[in-house]
């Protein structure tokens, strides 16, 4: 069995484990008598969505894999190691992490709003709903936990100033960075030049050459776990972390076998 054939057993397992924790019904957050119900309902809702759509982005990114786009996978596991650096900015900002993202969202909302003063549509996104957005976004008060949380959700922040995982996660965003973006490493993956005569050539793969870089789904299978464990740290799910290490345990001695 290949590395790749055995990262994708696992990434199944852990996909197969998520599925079934919430089979019947989603997350519910317990609150502290002194903590405010809408702040904690925030970040359990930011946290459940990202962390969905991690779980839905490697699936997808495996099939994409199987069918033998891996290099054009990259731009999606860059998507997938981004929103789990947004996990572990949560963790550490709570409430003020979700604001901050959410203007964030305001400000692209905002460009969006003066493109289409140049003639060019707004497509799907909704102009009520725009507006709306950044009337929320206007009344969120200021503060340093704010003014903080703004300086943390910034990738390259996370990665160099909070923890070891971080600066991993980091590390492997900007390895993925140069394939999900025009580059001169995303174009080795088409075409390499040869000398011939007095000119040269360059020798085309219609499809891209799989072997140029890393099967993501290795690096999913290492990094999953520790994301799945920073999102049950931020949901206050003690079982779910209990399930993912106990998976975990029971998947490297048969996995060894």
């Amino acid at each position: 069995m290949t590395d790749g054939d055995e990262a994708e057993e696992w990434l199944t397992r852990l996909e197969t484990l998520w599925r079934d924790y919430y089979a019947e019904h989603g997350p519910n957050m317990a609150y502290g008598e002194e903590e405010s119900p809408a702040d904690v309902f925030e970040v359990g809702l930011f946290a459940f969505g990202i962390m969905a759509s991690i779980m839905r982005t490697v699936r997808a990114l495996s099939i994409m894999v199987d069918h033998g786009y891996t290099v054009e996978s990259r731009a999606m596991f860059r998507s997938a190691i981004d929103q789990a650096l947004a996990l572990t900015a949560i963790e550490r900002t709570g409430v003020h992490g979700v604001h901050a993202f959410g203007i964030m969202h305001a400000y692209n909302l905002k460009q969006l709003l003066e493109s289409s003063s140049s003639g060019f549509t707004l497509g799907d996104v909704n102009e009520e709903y725009i507006s709306k957005f950044l009337s929320l976004r206007d009344k969120l008060p200021t503060s340093d936990d704010l003014g903080r949380a703004q300086n943390l959700i910034k990738t390259s922040t996370a990665g160099r100033s909070s923890g070891h995982f971080e600066a991993l996660l980091y590390q492997i965003w900007l390895e993925a960075t140069p394939l999900s973006k025009p580059s001169m490493r995303l174009a080795d993956a088409y075409v390499q030049p040869e000398r011939v005569g007095g000119g040269i050539r360059m020798d085309t793969f219609l499809d891209s050459d799989p072997d140029s870089v890393v099967d993501p789904r290795v690096v999913l299978g290492i990094v999953l776990p520790a994301v799945m464990t920073v999102y049950g740290r931020v949901m206050r799910d003690d079982n779910l972390i209990v399930a993912v290490k106990a998976l975990a345990e029971e998947w490297e001695p048969a996995r060894s076998g």
